[in-house]
């Protein structure tokens, strides 16, 4: 009788549940459906993410070498340390700049009508 009762509520439970579970699942194009703007839609929310990021660290590495020089104390080393962060920060955010320049003009070209807007 335990085992006919708990099946009858397991089935109970899995009718009232079922239809939940099946209107929240996601839609999901088909193979094939995808579109070229939602494709490059998706590519520059990526580029969004990774500009950010890297302009973020070369802004630290800027930083960080423009504080290790102003203490550095007349040290020669630290000095040129701080001298070499401050030109690898400087070259990485003009490296970003340039991609970021690079790839509006390119989307221009090509006529997607939108831009990056991603500094």
């Amino acid at each position: 009788m335990r085992k006919i009762k708990k099946t009858l509520y397991c089935l109970a439970f899995t009718l009232l549940v079922l239809p939940c579970v099946v209107f929240a699942a996601p839609s999901i194009p088909a193979p094939g459906s995808a579109d070229v703007d939602s494709i490059y839609d998706d590519i520059i929310t990526i580029f969004q993410y990774a500009f950010g990021i890297a302009f973020g660290l070369g802004v630290i590495y800027l930083v960080w070498g423009g504080i290790g020089w102003m203490t550095a104390g007349g040290d020669e080393e630290k000095t040129r340390v701080a001298r070499e962060r401050l030109m690898y920060g400087l070259v990485g955010i003009l490296i970003i700049g340039g991609v970021y320049t690079l790839i509006n003009l390119v989307s221009t070209y090509f006529g997607f009508g939108t831009t990056t807007d991603i500094l």
